[in-house]
């Protein structure tokens, strides 16, 4: 995925823009690669024009998006049903 970023958005503009396309919460996200010059790590509040960036500089994501409560509870409770359906034993695989 690419992005056509300003030098005057901040890295938390750019965590936002991420936001739209994955659905990852800029809090949830941690990007590898987004170094201040000098070689500090980049906070949410730096220009983009304070970090050693090169033109075409991939950037990796690591992140998640919750599952909500109630979804977990369906998949388990359907995982325990289907075993119990065909007859085997989930409790034991636990």
């Amino acid at each position: 995925m690419m992005f056509k970023i300003n030098d005057s958005e901040t890295v938390g503009c750019l965590k936002r823009k991420i936001e739209e396309e994955t659905r990852v919460q800029p809090k949830r996200q941690k990007l590898l690669g987004l170094k201040a010059k000098g070689g500090k790590l980049a906070t949410d509040d730096m220009m983009l024009t304070d970090l050693a960036l090169k033109p075409g500089q991939k950037i990796m994501l690591i992140g998640y998006v919750p599952i909500p409560h109630h979804l977990l509870w369906w998949v388990t409770t359907k995982e325990l049903y289907m075993g119990h359906f065909f007859g085997m034993d989930m409790c034991n695989k636990l």
